[in-house]
Parts: C-alpha cells; sequence; structure tokens
C-alpha cells in the first residue's frame, strides 16, 4: 500500500507544485511580471489563454536581438505555420502572429488564433527576454485542448531555448571580453 501513495501521491504532489508556481503558464517570472500589459495583447484582446517565459541573460539588447529573432522559427513550427511579423522595433521589440492558425486536418475548422511578442528589457546584471505568448480558442473543447498542448509544449522548449541563449551570450562573452 505504501508504494502505491507513494506511486501517486508523489506524482500529484509533484504537478500540484509546478500549478502553483504557475507552469505551463509562467516560467521565469514572477505573476505580478506576467501581469504587466505588453505590445501585441490587443491583437487577441479576448484571449483565453497566456503563457509567459522569461530568463535574464548577461549581454545588451542589441547582444540578445540576433538570438530573439530565431524564436520565429520556433514558434512558427510549434503552431505548424507562417508567423508574420506585427510590429517591430529593434533591438527591443517584436510581435509575430500566426498567418494560418492550427487545424484540425479532420474537421477543417481553425481550433486558435496566437500571437507572440518578445521584449527585450536591460535589467540589472543583463537583460531579460521575455517571450509573450497569448491564444484565442476558436473551436471548443478541441481548441482549448490544442491551446493547452501547444502551451505545455511551449514552456518546456521555450524555456529550453532562452536557457541556451543565456549559455550563448556568456560563452560570447568569454570569447571577446574587451567587446565594445
Amino acid at each position: 500500500m505504501r508504494k502505491l501513495a507513494k506511486a501517486v501521491l508523489i506524482p500529484a504532489a509533484s504537478l500540484a507544485a509546478l500549478a502553483y508556481m504557475g507552469f505551463p503558464a509562467r516560467v521565469g517570472l514572477t505573476a505580478s511580471q506576467a501581469q504587466v500589459s505588453m505590445p501585441g495583447d490587443l491583437l487577441l484582446p479576448t484571449a483565453a489563454v497566456q503563457g509567459d517565459r522569461a530568463v535574464v541573460v548577461s549581454g545588451t539588447p542589441e547582444d540578445v536581438w540576433p538570438l530573439a529573432l530565431e524564436l520565429q522559427s520556433l514558434y512558427g513550427d510549434l503552431f505548424d505555420s507562417e508567423l508574420a511579423v506585427v510590429y517591430r522595433q529593434a533591438p527591443d521589440l517584436i510581435v509575430w502572429e500566426a498567418v494560418m492558425p492550427a487545424r484540425d486536418d479532420d474537421h477543417d475548422q481553425d481550433l486558435f488564433r496566437a500571437t507572440v511578442a518578445v521584449a527585450l528589457r536591460p535589467v540589472s546584471g543583463g537583460t531579460m527576454i521575455h517571450v509573450r505568448e497569448r491564444y484565442a480558442v476558436l473551436d471548443g473543447v478541441r481548441g482549448r485542448f490544442a491551446t493547452s498542448v501547444v502551451l505545455a509544449t511551449s514552456a518546456v522548449v521555450t524555456s529550453a531555448k532562452l536557457h541556451g541563449f543565456r549559455r550563448q551570450v556568456a560563452v560570447g562573452q568569454a570569447k571577446n571580453p574587451l567587446k565594445d
């Protein structure tokens, strides 16, 4: 009986802890940081789902900008669609919108619309890369399920990519410590 209790209680407690910390909706930010309005939020004002991910890297926004642009292909693959630039203010902000939202091929129905905003903000010790994704569910149960799957997948994949950026910037600075 103890083995069964451990087998059930440990995973349940782990999932509860993750949910309490905001996962998968919030990774690397406090709840108050995730509530701050960002450009692109009004593209989907009635978005039912929002995910925020962030990491602080030791570089400047100018150093990080080329890396931030790599997120376009990551989200394009995740949404299985093209992303169009809606707003761009280099090297601080870019907002993309999914051109062809994810579809349920069996029903030929758009499941959701999505936007992704990437803001680079100077903070003590470097630059915060803040990624916000917003989803408007278009097709009831299937749309909610699809956004849940994409949000959870994005939490893992995007967070890993952002932490990879942190390592890339640190290695780049180590190679050239006298960079202007």
